[in-house]
C-alpha cells in the first residue's frame, strides 16, 4: 500500500512503528523519500545495441555506393 503526500521539511528516513498488547502485537515501516530519481537515464542496453547495428548498416551502406 503506498499513500502520497507532501514531504516538505522532513528528512528522508525509514520508521519503524508498532503497537503492542498482552496478546499480540503488530509493526509496519514508514518511508519518507527525498522525491529524487537515481534511476539511470537514457535508453536501455537493447535500444543502444539496436541503434549500434542501424548505424553500422548504414555505413556500410554508403561505403558500397562509392
Amino acid at each position: 500500500m503506498a499513500f502520497t503526500g507532501d514531504t516538505t521539511g522532513l528528512n528522508a528516513s525509514v520508521d519503524t512503528q508498532g503497537v503492542f498488547t498482552d496478546d499480540a502485537n503488530q509493526t509496519a515501516s514508514l518511508t519518507v523519500d527525498d522525491g529524487t530519481d537515481d534511476s539511470t537515464p537514457g535508453f536501455g542496453p537493447i535500444v543502444a545495441f539496436v541503434a549500434v547495428i542501424v548505424a553500422a548498416a548504414i555505413l556500410g551502406r554508403r561505403r558500397e555506393d562509392r
